[in-house]
């Protein structure tokens, strides 16, 4: 998840799953970390389902605008990440000028 790479997080073991992040997840020096505030809520797939409270999915039942809705912010999602893959944007460290 790139909200991580952000400065104002703490740093983070590529060993933690995303969902761990999401749920909330302890450092070594047994702090406890969360990513998305309370109250507030991400955008995921079917795979997130199990976390209603944290992440919004497409479901049954939803209006015909929030599915489109939802699409497009995952969409969107899928783009930029492609971009940071094809571009290899991880993989080397940014240089100005």
């Amino acid at each position: 998840i790139l909200v991580l790479i952000v400065s104002s997080y703490p740093k983070v073991r590529a060993s933690i799953h995303d969902i761990s992040m999401f749920r909330g997840y302890t450092t070594k020096d047994k702090k406890k970390n969360k990513v998305i505030p309370a109250g507030k809520k991400g955008v995921g797939d079917y795979g997130y389902s199990g976390e209603p409270n944290k992440i919004v999915t497409t479901r049954k039942g939803q209006s015909v605008e929030m599915k489109r809705w939802l699409g497009s912010v995952k969409s969107r999602q899928e783009t930029f990440f492609s971009r940071v893959k094809s571009f290899n944007i991880m993989k080397n460290r940014f240089r100005h000028g």
